[in-house]
């Protein structure tokens, strides 16, 4: 039996039939099946039922191709509207909230070499966590830098964990290992046992929290500091 195709409608089987729309949006059906991000250029021209070559004449390469794709997918990831609330518990949950879109998102291009800075997901997920930390007191190019600095932190925990999912725990040991040589022997002498230190590199949830609450601490010793505490 054949296999079926990802997408509802046939494949085109000419250059003529081919568009940006047509291919991002096979690519994109592709990335949410197989859930390993924008596939190769390759597997999508296959299940278009054309030459690779066909799409080098409507994308560049692979990374423009992601770059649409995540334009493509970033209009079905919602992003909570603004709650009333003390800013911290805000900005904790929504950056939960983002935080899941990148990881449960592959297409969204954060991992396949494309532009995910410019896509409409990030562009929201600025605006929101913005607004809310113009709530709790931040201005003009503080805010600016502050907002970027702790979305540029929640991608990176976010791609850590995807990228985990394909690592052996034994991975983690090592990189353990690692990490306890270059200690000194004071330090190195309350590091986890190897252990505990390879499990505990796998909990992104305190891992994640923990890296945003640093974040969060620091606008408030800053606020406090000029008298601006919301």
């Amino acid at each position: 039996m054949p296999k079926s195709s990802a997408v509802d409608e046939p494949a085109p089987s000419s250059r003529r039939r081919l568009s940006r729309g047509v291919i991002g949006a096979v690519a994109l059906s592709l990335a949410r099946v197989d859930g390993c991000g924008v596939p190769p250029m390759r597997r999508v021209a296959a299940e278009l039922g054309v030459d690779v070559a066909a799409l080098y004449r409507h994308f560049e390469n692979k990374s423009e191709l992601v770059e649409h794709v995540s334009h493509l997918a970033s209009e079905g990831v919602e992003l909570p509207k603004a709650e009333t609330g003390p800013w911290r518990d805000r900005c904790l949950a929504l950056s939960e909230v983002i935080r899941e879109g990148i990881r449960s998102h592959l297409e969204l291009g954060f991992y396949g070499g494309g532009l995910p800075g410019a896509n409409p997901f990030n562009a929201r997920a600025n605006g929101a966590l913005a607004s809310v930390l113009f709530d709790a007191g931040l201005r003009e190019r503080e805010l600016l830098l502050s907002t970027q600095a702790l979305l540029h932190q929640i991608t990176a925990v976010a791609e850590s964990e995807v990228l985990a999912r394909a690592t052996p725990h034994s991975g983690h040991r090592c990189f353990a290992d690692l990490v306890g040589a270059q200690l000194s022997e004071e330090v190195r002498a309350v590091w986890p046992k190897r252990s505990e230190g390879a499990s505990s590199m796998s909990d992104f949830g305190n891992f994640f929290r923990y890296s945003v609450e640093i974040h969060l601490d620091a606008i408030d010793a800053r606020l406090a500091a000029r008298g601006d505490h919301a």
